[in-house]
């Protein structure tokens, strides 16, 4: 949990900078995806935990997700428009 409160800053930072006069609309489809995600999550999970009978798939495909998110922040850039 200490992790999701170190990056919360940085959303909804980021939220502002690149919405710009769409703040709202880029805050709300940020909050949209996090809820679906939340709300669908434990239901994948569990799917991928009655199908393959362990946590592994489940955990890996969260890491990957992780890590995906990691490398394509890397290319928002602020400066378009």
């Amino acid at each position: 949990m200490a992790g999701i409160g170190m990056v919360q800053v940085s959303i909804w930072s980021a939220c502002q900078d690149l919405g710009r006069e769409f703040t709202a609309s880029v805050t709300g489809w940020v909050n949209m995806w996090g809820n679906s995600a939340g709300a669908l999550g434990p239901l994948f999970t569990a799917f991928l935990v009655g199908f393959g009978h362990s946590f592994t798939s489940a955990v890996t495909i969260v890491g990957l997700s992780g890590i995906a998110g990691i490398v394509l922040w890397l290319f928002v850039n602020p400066q378009n428009h």
